[in-house]
């Protein structure tokens, strides 16, 4: 996002007229430049957290990681989702430490409803207020990480001085090797109860991280991969590439879009295959030494 700055709008509807006026120039939806600003002070608030001693270290992922990487060519997430890593029992209540305060004009409030989504992870819904006057509502999908430590790589936040804002420069990310594994594991895994399996954004994820991913660094990519796998145990790696047919229209649906080069059903299946290959046949640096 680029512009003129403009002082901080004095209330919620001036700054909504201003994303509004955005949106239309811009030709965007005006629901995901307002969310845009939302992950964006919610992310600043969570990144400040781990800066005081003992606090919770967030970590962004899923769909808000993969457009601060990509800049307009992947598709719109309407939720954010956060690996955090704290000595708190509960979660939510790591979250709850690190919204407690401000952040710029904004302040936060979680509903009380939590919902489980299995042993790790959970739901919650954070509303937002800008100068006291409602603002949005997000949902964020909280879990804890695989290993002992996410690693985590900076990434530019979005800009928000075209709304007078003065949000984060960075935001701390999923590194782009756990990133894509964490794909492979969502998008081939088999659910356990027999339901469909409806990972099919994924499919259109990974081709676009694949753009990312320097050949140099399949062999980094290779051991997440492993270790992913390894320490969910859902499914044995390397994975079976099974795209189910179900997902053909909605893959080439969300594929159409971005510019990606032959975005036939059969294309998306052979040009994940290929990376999968790429990736499986490349020797991790630790077995290279």
């Amino acid at each position: 996002m680029t512009g003129t700055p403009q002082s901080p709008p004095p209330s919620a509807g001036k700054l909504e007229k201003l994303v509004i006026a955005y949106a239309m120039r811009d030709g965007l939806a005006v629901a995901r430049v307002r969310r845009w600003i939302s992950f964006m002070m919610l992310g600043g608030a969570l990144e400040r957290a781990a800066t005081r001693p003992g606090g919770p270290r967030f970590v962004l992922k899923g769909g808000v990681a993969l457009e601060l990487r990509l800049r307009g060519r992947s598709r719109a997430t309407e939720d954010l989702d956060v690996e955090a890593q704290s000595t708190e029992a509960e979660l939510v209540t790591a979250l709850d430490i690190a919204l407690r305060e401000p952040y710029q004009d904004f302040t936060f409030a979680r509903r009380t409803a939590v919902r489980r989504l299995g042993p790790r992870a959970e739901r919650v819904e954070i509303s937002l207020a800008y100068r006291s006057q409602r603002w949005a509502t997000v949902q964020l999908d909280l879990t804890r990480p695989d290993g002992v430590r996410t690693e985590a790589e900076p990434l530019q936040a979005v800009p928000l001085t075209p709304f007078g804002l003065n949000g984060p420069e960075t935001l701390s990310c999923l590194s782009l090797r756990y990133h894509i594994a964490q794909k492979f594991h969502a998008m081939t895994k088999v659910m356990p109860d027999g339901t469909p399996n409806e990972r099919h954004r994924d499919a259109v994820d990974l081709l676009l991280l694949r753009e990312l991913a320097m050949p140099g660094a399949l062999g980094d990519i290779h051991a997440a991969c492993e270790e992913t796998f390894r320490l969910r145990a859902a499914h044995a790696w390397p994975p079976s590439l099974n795209l189910p047919a179900e997902w053909e229209s909605k893959v080439v649906a969300l594929a159409s879009p971005l510019g990606l080069p032959h975005v036939s059903f059969d294309d998306v299946r052979r040009s994940l295959e290929e990376f999968l290959h790429d990736i499986v046949h490349a020797i991790p640096a630790t077995e290279a030494a």
